[in-house]
């Protein structure tokens, strides 16, 4: 149990980090899997979830790892680009905490293992959901800091990746 404990603090550390490593044109906005998907209704479909009410309550990495001070509002299109990006870094981070659970079961027994994943899909799926929820609303933010949406699908912030590169209306 100890050895789990350790474990999943060095693979937590070890996920945060990974993608600062990766560079910036990894995480380009309207790529796969960073752009806001139909089903997430331009990230209206986390309101369901009352993300906005709970997502302060949720531990900030920033702090953590020494990332500095949450940022502060902004109408400035480089900065809320900059931010928006900033968010697929997060939910990577989230997702190789998630896919490092399966490495658990080599050592535990099958209810330990089980109770892993449950761990790991639980402390990570809301802070996806914060993320691509965020993300959504900084998109928004940054068509409107534009005045209209972006022509190109790397930095349109609702381009549809089912749309064949057609850039969607502002949600």
């Amino acid at each position: 149990m100890a050895w789990d404990c350790l474990a999943w603090a060095v693979l937590h550390v070890a996920a945060s980090y990974l993608p600062r490593l990766l560079p910036d044109t990894v995480f380009r906005l309207g790529s796969w899997p960073w752009a806001i998907r139909d089903f997430e209704s331009g990230g209206r479909r986390y309101d369901a979830l009352w993300i906005r009410s709970w997502q302060h309550r949720l531990p900030d990495g920033r702090r953590l790892l020494g990332g500095g001070a949450p940022p502060a509002p902004t109408s400035d299109p480089d900065r809320l680009a900059d931010l928006a990006a900033r968010t697929c870094r997060n939910e990577l981070a989230h997702w190789l905490a998630i896919a490092g659970a399966p490495g658990f079961a080599l050592f535990n027994p099958p209810g330990a293992t089980v109770a892993i994943h449950v761990y790991a899909l639980a402390t990570n799926l809301p802070c996806i959901a914060v993320q691509r929820y965020n993300r959504a609303r900084l998109v928004r933010a940054l068509s409107r800091a534009r005045g209209r949406p972006h022509p190109s699908p790397v930095m349109n912030p609702v381009y549809q990746a089912s749309g064949g590169g057609t850039p969607a209306s502002t949600p």
